[in-house]
């Protein structure tokens, strides 16, 4: 598998990666198998029945039940323990969060958590802290799909369908470069910070965060962040432990041999879901709250 990498070479592939905004699914793809040892081996779990593969050919990864195999109701396919739970508490030290908490407004979480994902990738490129590199290598190079990637052309399409969309994208790429221009160099995680990086980041945090809590900000969850959505999933995320809790993904019914394992992102209607994850559903009954 691609776990025989060496780490050196690896960290060369993961400081090139962001200046990469080719998809590559094959990347993804060879990445798994060292995702999946890196959760293991830190306490993790993946069902040997499950696994992550690209879910069409023009469409992204998902996860699903393995050919000749099944998963009962309740078993739980994924755990997830809190090390590895990639958070903006967790992963940032004191001095950048003093720095972040000046020019990040307080709600904007996903933002923060971007910066953190941004903050992890640069010290594993550096060298100095490998623990995130399997993860960083298993998301995506291009988030094209979502609006704030859009050319003007296509932003005017969006317009047509939702009213007000594009003052929104407008909204959020404008705080995205004054977050970037102001925090660009300030500290060694942020040398030569541009607004595309921070974008790029921005729409990994918006589209695979989960709340585990719901009074607690979103966060990162390697590998359970393959899993796509359905208003009629087949599969929940839960908490398992008290004080800090691992995060499990549990089947909700009885799953056969190649069924996709899904979760529902929430009863969002279909800006949202275009927003902030770049899809958006046929006959998708949610109403804007």
């Amino acid at each position: 598998g691609s776990s025989m990498v060496s780490s050196r070479t690896r960290i060369v592939a993961l400081s090139a990666m962001f200046s990469m905004i080719c998809t590559s699914y094959a990347m993804v793809s060879s990445s798994i198998p060292s995702l999946q040892h890196w959760i293991t081996s830190n306490g993790g779990f993946v069902h040997p029945s499950i696994c992550a593969k690209q879910a069409g050919e023009l469409e992204g990864f998902g996860l699903f039940v393995k050919e000749g195999k099944s998963v009962r109701e309740g078993e739980v396919m994924v755990t997830i323990p809190p090390k590895l739970h990639l958070s903006y508490d967790k992963v940032v030290g004191k001095d950048v969060n003093a720095l972040i908490d000046r020019e990040v407004p307080a709600e904007k979480w996903d933002i923060k958590l971007a910066l953190a994902l941004l903050c992890v990738g640069v010290s594993a490129s550096q060298g100095t802290s490998q623990d995130w590199v399997p993860y960083l290598e298993s998301l995506p190079r291009s988030l094209d799909n979502l609006p704030i990637f859009a050319k003007g052309s296509s932003l005017k399409q969006m317009e047509v369908r939702y009213p007000g969309i594009s003052s929104e994208v407008i909204g959020r790429v404008a705080l995205l470069k004054t977050v970037s221009s102001s925090l660009a160099n300030s500290h060694a995680c942020f040398e030569g910070l541009s607004v595309r990086r921070l974008a790029w980041a921005y729409g990994i945090a918006t589209s695979r965060s989960v709340r585990l809590d719901t009074k607690k900000d979103g966060l990162l969850l390697p590998f359970v962040d393959f899993a796509n959505h359905d208003f009629e999933p087949n599969a929940q995320i839960r908490k398992s432990g008290s004080s800090s809790p691992s995060a499990e993904l549990v089947a909700q019914k009885d799953l056969s041999a190649t069924e996709q394992i899904t979760i529902c992102y929430g009863n969002l209607d279909n800006e949202e879901l275009l927003l902030n994850y770049g899809f958006e559903i046929s006959g998708n009954k949610h109403k804007k709250s």
